[in-house]
């Protein structure tokens, strides 16, 4: 069974140890774009979350 990118995110964090805090300030850091724990919460909702 595959698993959604929410659930993959989800995943990852958990075994990194990251809280969606942190991963919100590190994409901050990385970006330049401004992202906040709600902002990354509700994009791993609605399944718009991207990544590589």
């Amino acid at each position: 069974m595959r698993l959604k990118a929410k659930e993959q995110i989800k995943v990852l964090l958990s075994q990194e140890g990251i809280k969606q805090k942190d991963l919100a300030k590190m994409l901050s850091e990385k970006t330049g774009h401004v992202y906040s724990q709600t902002n990354i919460s509700q994009k791993m909702s609605r399944g718009s979350f991207t990544y590589n």
